[in-house]
């Protein structure tokens, strides 16, 4: 994997957030890694600062997809090359987690956690 392919990546990762939106269903698809550092030349430590579209890291993966095979549609694939380019994906995603570029998000910077407090039993 070149260089060249990674910085494209990481251009990619760190352009404006884009997210992918389904219609039939109406919800939003979120990627689950964010930036280490802020895009911006001072971290204000704001998870929008970091935040990482789903569409971009949509487009991320088309490149290094096309990169890796030389074909004009997804469809051209076989499941050979499907399982080489998730492996090849993975070992991307991989680097830049040891470059600290991205970072997984976990629960708690997600706000998927929802306290819920019972008021009528207070004395």
């Amino acid at each position: 994997m070149s260089n060249i392919l990674i910085d494209k990546v990481k251009e990619i990762l760190l352009s404006t957030p884009l997210d992918i939106y389904s219609e039939a269903e109406e919800t939003v698809n979120e990627a689950n890694y964010e930036l280490v550092s802020s895009r911006f030349d001072k971290d204000t430590l704001s998870q929008a600062d970091r935040y990482i579209g789903s569409a971009n890291m949509f487009i991320a993966a088309s490149l290094v997809c096309y990169d890796h095979f030389d074909f004009s549609r997804i469809d051209d694939l076989t499941e050979e090359q499907l399982e080489e380019f998730y492996t090849v994906w993975k070992s991307v995603i991989s680097l830049l987690k040891e470059q600290r570029f991205i970072r997984e998000i976990g629960l708690l910077s997600k706000n998927n956690i929802k306290v819920v407090v019972d008021n009528t039993r207070l004395l």
